[in-house]
């Protein structure tokens, strides 16, 4: 079954148009879980302190590695803020 016919089972037919309208012809990613953007980061920085490295943490959250290295930067000077 393809991506187009398992959502085609899952909308309804106007919501079906709507994202043809909107996508069709091109390719989108979609990720592969629904936790939220705050969610991951904080997990990323977690598993960051706790010893794994970018090129891992990049693998398991599917995401590049400049990413990584932008969240845990961010994540590290929020710290610093709170800790004063």
């Amino acid at each position: 079954m393809t991506a187009f016919e398992e959502l085609s089972l899952i909308l309804s037919e106007e919501k079906l148009a709507v994202v043809c309208e909107m996508f069709g012809g091109t390719s989108i990613y979609i990720p592969p879980n629904v936790t939220s953007k705050h969610q991951r980061n904080l997990d990323i920085i977690a598993d960051y302190s706790n010893g794994l490295n970018y090129k891992v943490l990049a693998r398991k959250y599917h995401v590049c590695e400049n990413t990584i290295r932008r969240i845990t930067k961010k994540g590290a000077s929020n710290d610093r803020k709170n800790s004063y």
